[in-house]
């Protein structure tokens, strides 16, 4: 067996490998889907290796290997035209028609023709009969095409048509920002879809060629969509992307070209300003965004800006805050804008109200800081009016009681002295919880002793304790580290509590204050074995004017004591809580950081 070599041959082979390399090119440069580029270059690398095989069947002597490399040339054209359909799906962004049955049935195309042209010495279904001319310098194979060869030559041409016709629909619609992709690729379609139309002809036999045509055409044509898809371009975009990302872009997308004439826009932008495309397209862009021209600014040294403005009126009207970006091309000439533009409609309308509630705040703060003043100035007054005349009953009774005053007078002056006296820690209490309440008490803290405190707080409550027939006890640690206090607060709330705990308790009742060092705080705790605190009342015992079941009947007072308590431990940076059980007394404890205070 001979090989024929020309010169016609061996550019064959060179474009198939040329192919072949751009094909490993590709893969490494694409930036495209990764589906759309396998299917690029299955039909690129399925050219390259048709090409190969009809340089090797034109070139060999043998009738056997022609008719081989003839039959390999049949199945790959079925397999070229039906990975072109598929690549043209994906390209144009259709894969709901790539159904299961759809790629069965194609892949079943491919593998029945290629076993046909192998078995067709049984059933010449394809061809009816194969020779060789070896009259002229090269041998040639002759072949009487059957039913098969024209059926399977008409599918790879109907595939190639249907493919060129989608392009051709899909770019019929594209403006004028895409038209440098339209042209090649529908130059690329027309390469493919001739390629069954020349064999089938088989021109290169009737000019008495020594190369097909078929070859050149299908070279060039896949040199074409390698060259289209790698270097596709920014104003080239992919039909596939602008369907994927500009039309289903929420965002408003207008394009300009290099004069500011609209030339393209996404169904958004059209809803928003109230215009199809087809009524937008070539007129300026500062007729849809009036604003524009306020910023507008085309000259090559233009970068990105925003600006905000306003389309429509009443309540079809839109506040956008649009992006203008120039596209540029190598030698910094600007060859169209790009308007990006958010609705802000509702995020102004919202901020508006925000402005509008932050007034009102303010206006009601000022309202409520006038109503503070007064009534702390109500209380100041109040309270000085009636400690005025209280203080003098207080001085007069105390006098009368020095004057050692005979029965029955003794005990109706101490009574008036201790009347008086109650009254005054009740006025001086409102006045607390007044200033507890608008934010204005406050304390000075600085170290004590708690151990020394303590001592000298219940020294001063013991005669009260005793004279109601009651036994204090303690249990006080002496190591306790200092602690940072308001002397004069935590006093009043260890006599409001030790108070209270008199009160709750019977004669012949016992009362304990003890305290500890508990990790970072001092714990303090005045426990009796009174009557209790209901469950139910247990969680209010710390509100204003509040007053247990059976307290409130037996003893005097607003109940304000343990409020303003509260008020003073949390200053502190404590907390204060009460454990009790009816009939077996109540545990009031708070605690006070160990750490300086802040």
């Amino acid at each position: 067996m001979n090989w024929q070599w020309s010169s016609l041959v061996i550019i064959e082979y060179m474009m198939a490998a040329l192919l072949l390399v751009g094909v490993v090119y590709f893969v490494k440069k694409a930036k495209i889907k990764r589906e759309l580029m396998l299917w690029a270059s299955v039909v690129v690398a399925t050219a390259a290796i048709w090409m190969s095989a009809h340089a090797a069947e034109i070139s060999s002597d043998s009738l056997f290997i022609k008719s081989i490399f003839s039959s390999i040339q049949l199945s790959l054209s079925v397999v070229l035209g039906t990975a072109w359909l598929v690549f043209i799906l994906l390209y144009l962004g259709l894969q709901k028609w790539l159904r299961i049955s759809l790629i069965t049935l194609l892949i079943s195309v491919c593998s029945g023709v290629f076993i046909l042209t192998l078995t067709n010495n049984i059933h010449h279904f394809i061809w009816s009969s194969v020779s060789l001319n070896d009259i002229n310098s090269f041998a040639s194979l002759i072949s009487t095409k059957n039913v098969g060869a024209w059926i399977f030559m008409s599918y790879t041409y109907c595939l190639g048509v249907v493919g060129g016709g989608l392009l051709f629909r899909r770019f019929s619609k594209v403006q004028n920002i895409y038209k440098t992709q339209t042209k090649v690729m529908i130059i690329a379609a027309i390469f493919v879809a001739t390629l069954a139309l020349l064999d089938a002809l088989d021109l290169a036999s009737r000019l008495r060629l020594n190369i097909s045509s078929t070859a050149w055409v299908l070279g060039i044509g896949s040199l074409v969509v390698l060259a289209n898809l790698s270097q596709v371009r920014t104003r080239d975009i992919l039909p596939i992307a602008r369907d994927s990302i500009v039309e289903k872009l929420k965002e408003v997308l207008i394009v300009t070209d290099e004069n500011t004439n609209i030339i393209d826009m996404n169904a958004t932008a059209q809803s928003i300003i109230g215009k199809t495309l087809q009524e937008s397209y070539g007129i300026p862009v500062t007729q849809l965004l009036p604003d524009l021209s306020k910023y507008f600014n085309t000259s090559n040294g233009m970068e990105s800006y925003n600006f905000q403005t306003t389309i429509g009126s009443g309540e079809r009207s839109s506040i956008l805050d649009i992006e203008v970006t120039p596209i540029k091309d190598i030698s910094e000439k600007i060859t169209s804008l790009v308007f990006v533009g958010h609705d802000i409609s509702e995020i102004v309308g919202l901020n508006r109200q925000l402005t509008l509630l932050y007034e009102e705040e303010k206006s009601l703060r000022k309202d409520l800081e006038k109503e503070i003043e007064k009534r702390i100035e109500f209380s100041r007054v109040l309270v000085h009016e009636l400690k005025t005349p209280l203080t003098s009953v207080v001085g007069m009774a105390e006098l009368l009681l020095e004057s050692n005053p005979k029965p029955p007078y003794d005990r109706a002056i101490s009574s008036i002295n201790r009347s008086t006296l109650e009254l005054n820690n009740r006025i001086s209490e409102l006045l607390e919880l007044t200033r507890a309440e608008v934010g204005t008490l406050s304390i000075e803290p600085y170290e004590i002793n708690p151990a020394t405190f303590l001592s000298e707080v219940i020294k001063d409550m013991e005669l009260n304790v005793a004279s109601q027939d009651l036994v204090l006890r303690t249990e006080i640690d002496s190591e306790m580290p200092y602690i940072m206090a308001d002397e004069k607060r935590l006093r009043q709330v260890i006599q409001n509590l030790l108070t209270n705990a008199v009160k709750a308790s019977e004669p012949g009742g016992d009362i304990l204050v003890a305290a500890t060092l508990q990790d970072d705080y001092i714990k303090i705790m005045v426990r009796d074995n009174g009557h209790g605190i209901d469950r139910d009342d247990q969680p209010y015992v710390f509100e204003p004017y509040f007053r247990a079941k059976g307290i409130a009947e037996k003893y005097e007072g607003l109940g304000l004591g343990l409020t303003l308590s509260k008020k003073i431990v949390e200053l502190h940076g404590g907390e204060i809580w009460v454990e009790s059980e009816v009939g077996k007394g109540s545990t009031f404890s708070f605690t006070v950081p160990v750490k300086s205070y802040h």
